[in-house]
């Protein structure tokens, strides 16, 4: 029935689908006003960094995927020394906004063993298995990370 179908050039139809969209990828407390910044999923946040880090000639590798939409997303940063530094993300006093559209890290642990990194992800999967893990090869992850001073 071609009469029963919604016209999205009806200034109607519009105004709600609009605030639809507003309200399903932005702040949901700025609908009146203008489009709030959007957040990354998280998929979409990890491709990035994998594309950032091979541009430059560095390598980079997805260890564990997560949820697509909101997994939490750790970095293990591997140096050339042979220690690794796990990142995990900032928490939430870190920010300035209530609702951040920008990802921050916290260093969780710094230049320890790979079997400490382990223990403590397997931790994590115990309480939330929807995380994510990247792995980075640099001595340098502020270059790719906004990183924060450990809490």
């Amino acid at each position: 029935m071609a009469g029963d179908r919604l016209i999205y050039n009806d200034p109607v139809v519009r105004t709600q689908s609009d605030q639809w969209i507003r309200a399903v990828f932005c702040d949901r407390q700025n609908l009146s006003g203008g489009v709030a910044a959007m957040r990354l999923t998280s998929d979409l946040w990890v491709k990035a960094l994998l594309r950032r880090v091979f541009q430059e000639g560095g390598f980079a590798a997805i260890e564990r995927s997560g949820a697509s939409e909101a997994g939490v997303i750790y970095v293990r940063v591997r140096r050339r020394d042979g220690l690794e530094t796990l990142l995990g993300p900032a928490p939430q006093s870190f920010f300035d906004t209530q609702k951040p559209s920008d990802r921050k890290f916290e260093p969780r642990i710094v230049a320890g063993e790979g079997r400490e990194i382990d223990a403590l992800l397997a931790q994590e999967a115990g309480f939330d298995p929807d995380f994510w893990v990247v792995e980075i090869e640099t001595d340098s992850p502020e270059t790719y990370l906004e990183i924060t001073p450990a809490a």
